[in-house]
């Protein structure tokens, strides 16, 4: 997987730069994208369908 992929699919909640701007692409606080990240992991559409309260597809390896 290129890492540019993965960049636009994952949410790294090691860079804070890149939870902030998820937070702002899902219009949520960067503490619930954190929340969010511990629950399901990385994928962004896993913690996009959390919040949505869609359960979210299978955890793959980040």
């Amino acid at each position: 997987m290129s890492d540019h992929f993965h960049r636009v699919t994952h949410i790294d909640p090691d860079d804070p730069h890149d939870v902030a701007l998820w937070a702002l692409v899902l219009d949520l606080t960067p503490a619930t994208v954190y929340a969010a990240v511990a629950e399901v992991g990385t994928d962004a559409a896993n913690v996009h369908a959390l919040l949505k309260g869609k359960p979210p597809r299978p955890k793959t390896d980040d």
